[in-house]
């Protein structure tokens, strides 16, 4: 279980995330964001959060939308304080 946060949203199965993404990847391409992840605009590897329910991997829409948003953010952490800033 990656994230168990995304049971409290709106769970969809990692096969059917592909239509959230405006690319429209490959079923393919939205699970190895999930296993391995992608590397954003700041080098920072982000991936895609899941659970698995019944055997099935599951992300949420809301996942989908943060991890488009974390891809495209110049967003790093300070390594001293943990802090994140832009």
């Amino acid at each position: 279980m990656n994230n168990p946060k995304i049971l409290t949203e709106t769970v969809i199965r990692l096969c059917d995330a592909k239509a959230r993404f405006q690319s429209e990847p490959t079923v393919w391409t939205v699970r190895n964001w999930a296993e391995k992840g992608r590397r954003s605009v700041s080098g920072k590897v982000v991936t895609l959060e899941w659970v698995l329910i019944g055997g099935i991997r599951h992300t949420s829409v809301e996942a989908c939308k943060r991890f488009t948003e974390r891809l495209n953010s110049y967003e790093t952490e300070n390594p001293e304080n943990g802090e994140a800033h832009e």
